[in-house]
């Protein structure tokens, strides 16, 4: 693996964007879904 990142820097660089922005993808989409479970636990819970 350091092999890798030593050989070629921007190319590990970018490989290390690219994941860490499929998880902020994944995760903000985590985040939508939960805050509709959330408002549907809310309206049931109050009647509204």
């Amino acid at each position: 693996m350091f092999i890798v990142v030593f050989s070629n820097p921007g190319a590990a660089l970018l490989a290390l964007v690219w994941i860490i922005a499929i998880y902020t993808i994944i995760f903000g989409i985590f985040l939508i879904i939960m805050a509709f479970v959330g408002r549907s636990h809310t309206k049931q819970a109050f009647g509204n």
